[in-house]
Order: structure tokens, then C-alpha cells, then sequence
């Protein structure tokens, strides 16, 4: 998780932009670690635990509004 920039989203009507922008920064040219909840959380854990963890690692806090 360290160096990666989390972004935060609405799920009601931020997360097919938040996908995208998921999609292209990992994709290049240069690739830019991000976290998003959707990929960072592992099946049978706490989410809120996760999202904190991931929040106190990340380099930077992408906000989609």
C-alpha cells in the first residue's frame, strides 16, 4: 500500500468515474499506484480496518466529487 494515492468516491454516482480513473492511471504510459475499495479489500475482512490502513499508507487522496 505504501506510495499509493487513494481515491475516495461516491458510490451512488462517482464510481464508474473512479473505475475509469482506476483503469487508466495503472495503465500508463507511466503507471501510477492507486488503491481503490473495490480492488484493495480482501473478501472476509473488516472493510473499515482496510480503508484505514489503506488511508494512513497512501502518498495522496484522489477526491472524486
Amino acid at each position: 500500500m505504501a506510495g499509493q494515492h487513494f481515491i475516495s468516491y461516491s458510490a451512488i454516482d462517482g464510481s464508474e468515474f473512479a473505475l475509469g480513473l482506476h483503469d487508466a492511471l495503472l495503465a500508463g504510459p507511466t503507471t501510477i499506484p492507486v488503491w481503490l475499495d473495490r480492488y484493495g479489500i480482501k473478501p472476509g475482512e473488516e472493510w473499515d480496518e482496510q480503508v484505514a490502513d489503506a488511508i494512513s499508507c497512501c502518498e495522496s487522496f484522489l477526491f472524486i466529487d
